[in-house]
């Protein structure tokens, strides 16, 4: 429904979306273009920060950028997922179900991104939270202990695996 059709959009959020899109995509160009493995990606290329001016505005730049734009955007995800529930619910209409084949092919993308291009993926967290999106409160709650055990267990023996 276009903007003004009987719909008011809050600019507020647009105008946070557009900042967290540009700086996702800004962190995004840095980490595609950085040289090495992931552990590079993540811990700055092991340059460190007062050996030089690159490696200090290397670790400014991540210290500002890296994980906050991409956590505004999903912030604002979820924002924009329940503005539309909520519309939904006041229009007396059930939460669409092409809403949730949105959510599917979302998933099914996030999966090929994942496994194609790039470990570091959020489409596929991104889908799963919007299928439980007007879900009853049971569902909600059983799919955050179930995610939160499974993060849990994987986080847990990642970092055993891992040598110190």
């Amino acid at each position: 429904m276009p903007a003004g059709a009987g719909t008011r959009r809050i600019q507020l959020l647009d105008t946070l979306r557009g900042v967290a899109i540009f700086g996702t995509l800004g962190t995004n160009i840095w980490l595609f273009s950085t040289v090495g493995s992931g552990e590079s990606v993540v811990f700055g290329g092991g340059l460190p920060w007062w050996v030089s001016f690159d490696g200090f505005f290397t670790t400014l730049a991540l210290f500002f950028t890296n994980g906050k734009f991409l956590g505004m955007l999903t912030i604002l995800f979820g924002v924009g997922v329940e503005i539309q529930y909520q519309s939904a619910r006041r229009r007396g209409r059930a939460w669409p179900v092409c809403y949730l084949w949105r959510s599917v092919l979302l998933l099914f993308e996030g999966f090929l991104h994942y496994v194609l291009v790039f470990e570091f993926d959020i489409l596929m967290g991104y889908a799963v939270a919007a299928i439980i999106v007007g879900r009853s409160e049971k569902v909600i709650r059983r799919a955050m202990w179930i995610f939160g055990g499974l993060h849990v267990l994987l986080v847990g023996a990642v970092s055993l695996l891992v040598p110190c």
